[in-house]
């Protein structure tokens, strides 16, 4: 499938390691999904919130208590806190998937000041494939 690429089945399998995920998580799983699906390298995310309130249709308000949710299972770790986010979806083994490439490099963040037009750009895979590690 051209334009796919493979999300390690462990990365999901992280979430029903939570203790009584379903309560623990909630709809915060959904930001979980939009993570590991912008996830490069190692399981790094870099997103502004501006582009994952629009993605999932939410509130700034309930992006940021899902993203404390999300953090506080261990399932990511942030980095660098909104409004331009950078984390690793810890579950991630980052073995093979591509080559390191610095944050700065990243599609993420165009060369283009980030502040004029909040672009991520070629930032949107067309596909995810799951495999079993």
């Amino acid at each position: 499938m051209t334009g796919s690429r493979t999300i390690p089945a462990h990365v999901l399998d992280a979430l029903f390691a939570v203790p009584r995920p379903v309560a623990s998580l909630g709809r915060a799983i959904w930001l979980f999904a939009a993570l590991i699906r912008h996830a490069r390298y190692g399981g790094t995310v870099i997103r502004a919130r501006e582009r994952l309130v629009e993605e999932l249709g939410v509130a700034e308000s309930d992006l940021t208590a899902w993203l404390d949710r999300l953090s506080d299972a261990g399932l990511v770790r942030v980095q660098s806190p909104l409004p331009y986010l950078v984390c690793r979806v810890v579950s991630w083994s980052g073995e093979g998937d591509e080559p390191d490439t610095p944050a700065i490099n990243s599609p993420a963040f165009p060369k283009a000041h980030i502040g004029d037009n909040h672009s991520n750009a070629g930032n949107n895979p067309s596909g995810c494939v799951f495999r079993r590690s």
